[in-house]
């Protein structure tokens, strides 16, 4: 899925994170179909699974953002993004 892939790059891009593609699939869901979700008031996408094949993680990376890399303007507590303190 091209969403699950363009979230694997922003995750490692933007809050260096490696994630395997089941492992990013949550936060996928939270930026692409945010609105078919539950309502929740503090969403939380659990990230796991550092397995990825080295080569498909260079390949999203590579990739760089596209038109499905999801909302950029998004910003509040639940942005994602780099972690905040």
């Amino acid at each position: 899925d091209q969403q699950i892939l363009a979230t694997m790059g922003r995750l490692a891009t933007e809050a260096r994170l490696v994630a395997e593609p089941g492992g990013a699939a949550a936060l996928a869901a939270g930026l692409f179909a945010r609105a078919e979700l539950p309502a929740a008031q503090r969403p939380v996408a659990v990230l796991s699974g550092g397995n990825v094949d080295p080569a498909l993680l260079a390949r999203v990376i590579a990739d760089g953002p596209n038109d499905e890399q999801g909302p950029d303007d998004e910003q509040g507590p639940d942005a994602p993004g780099p972690a905040r303190h």
